[in-house]
């Protein structure tokens, strides 16, 4: 058996051989802000609902996923690039999301996760004071 080799092509395999667990768990994100609410949708094809879970804790939403492991039965693999195992991504969130009623959804592979925007979370008006009196935070005696 002849075999032709090809230098880009051995050294893009060798790339993504070393690459491969450092991306492995890449979970590709759509974040959308509409009028009242921001949407984001996590690519998450092949995993099962019951593998997937979502928490927020202050201002981190986190997506944790676990794919199983589809072993080759009768045959050895050739390319290996879905991840498997427990993966997660994490999205730091702003102040005016309102994280009390985050609902989340998954459908054909596609987490989607919505947060409304806060109502008092827009811009307002901040009142200034004139010829108030100044206080002093800290108080010095005078030694005698």
């Amino acid at each position: 058996m002849l075999r032709f080799t090809d230098a880009l092509g051995d050294i893009h395999h060798a790339f993504n051989s070393a690459t491969r667990r450092r991306h492995a768990g890449n979970m590709p994100t759509d974040i959308v802000q509409e009028d009242d609410r921001y949407t984001l949708r996590f690519d998450l094809p092949g995993v099962d609902a019951d593998d997937v879970d979502v928490t927020v804790a202050q201002d981190l939403l986190t997506v944790t996923v676990f794919r199983t492991d589809d072993a080759a039965e009768d045959g050895s693999w050739l390319v290996r690039e879905r991840p498997v195992g427990t993966y997660r991504r994490r999205v730091r969130l702003g102040g005016r999301l309102d994280t009390s009623d985050v609902t989340a959804d998954y459908h054909n592979g596609v987490l989607t996760v919505t947060f409304p925007i806060r109502e008092d979370a827009g811009r307002r008006n901040v009142a200034i004071a004139v010829g108030s009196p100044s206080r002093e935070a800290i108080t010095v005696e005078a030694a005698s």
